[in-house]
């Protein structure tokens, strides 16, 4: 398995936890999918240099917002976790950036377990659908027609009606 967010290729071992969530709206719809992937991973290296290395190039990547993110087979036939970020109404947000697990400090002179977690906002509603509108007006007046007194220049005060 390959996982990819954005250029960046994991390396070492890891899985991919997703959980789903919908946003419901006030009319009891459902109108997106919140998918947040948890990814809990180990960077493996002999040498410290190459250890640091391979921790840079993570903490590199989850720095930027916004990526795709991709698990495929070896072959390149790609898995239901197939996130586009053009795809998703907010992109694919970093919602914790890559850590050191709790607990593996004394690990970290050859492995590093980290563990970080992203999120994915999907349209699930179809078109352009009204999540909820309520609207008021009020009439004043009973909408009869309209009586003015004109004061003309010479004569007495005639009654006009519109």
């Amino acid at each position: 398995m390959i996982l990819k967010y954005g250029s960046y290729t994991h390396s070492g071992m890891y899985q991919v936890m997703p959980s789903i969530s919908y946003l419901i709206a006030p009319n009891g719809s459902a109108y997106a999918k919140t998918t947040q992937y948890r990814i809990d991973g180990t960077l493996v290296d002999p040498s410290s240099s190459g250890l640091l290395s391979k921790i840079s190039a993570l903490h590199a990547a989850y720095a930027v917002q916004g990526n795709s993110l991709l698990l495929s087979y070896s072959s390149g036939a790609s898995t239901d976790i197939n996130v586009s970020s053009s795809a998703t109404l907010s992109g694919v947000r970093v919602i914790n950036p890559p850590a050191l697990t709790e607990g593996a400090k004394s690990s970290y002179a050859a492995t590093y377990p980290y563990s970080l977690t992203l999120e994915a906002v999907e349209d699930i509603a179809s078109g352009n659908p009204t999540i909820e509108f309520s609207e008021s007006y009020d009439i004043a007046g009973s909408g009869g027609s309209r009586k003015v007194l004109k004061n003309p220049l010479e004569g007495e005060i005639v009654p006009q009606i519109y």
